[in-house]
């Protein structure tokens, strides 16, 4: 994913062609014993569209240790 910034693409991982596995499969010539866990599409990023650093929470607020809701230290 760098190294397609690095040449002006844009790309994200994404587990969306599991709702269309047998369609993509087909398409992209993907064997039908042959499991997809995500793909990665790549291509060249919208010159209107305005991309730039992800806002993130800070990791001790939104992930936790052992059990739900006990925080990750």
């Amino acid at each position: 994913m760098l190294g397609c910034m690095e040449f002006g693409l844009g790309s994200v991982i994404t587990t969306l062609h599991k709702r269309y596995e047998k369609e993509v499969k087909q398409l992209l010539g993907i064997p039908k014993n042959t499991e997809t866990a995500a793909l990665l599409p790549v291509g060249y990023l919208d010159d209107k569209a305005k991309y730039g650093p992800t806002k993130r929470s800070p990791v001790n607020q939104i992930t936790y240790e052992d059990n739900w809701g006990i925080p990750f230290n």
